[in-house]
């Protein structure tokens, strides 16, 4: 989407323009730090399985895993 926006002195159209600068510059900073978290939890979820594949479980233990967390409160294993 893109606006045509019209300024009546050389002030307003430096301010917009900065403005519009800083815009850029912090949606590429947040697309970046988001991106860094991604990368994070993808590498934490890899590390957790790799742990629950050490520790002998599969796909077939993780009803019971799931119960056992509802049964006693786990929230970090649901």
């Amino acid at each position: 989407m893109q606006s045509i926006v019209y300024v009546d002195s050389p002030a307003k159209a430096r301010v917009l323009f900065k403005y519009c600068i800083w815009f850029v510059y912090a949606r590429v900073q947040l697309m970046k730090a988001l991106e860094t978290r991604k990368t994070l939890l993808q590498k934490e979820q890899g590390m957790a399985f790799a742990r629950a594949v050490a520790a002998g479980f599969d796909i077939d233990h993780m009803a019971h895993l799931i119960s056992f967390a509802e049964s006693f409160g786990a929230l970090r294993l649901m």
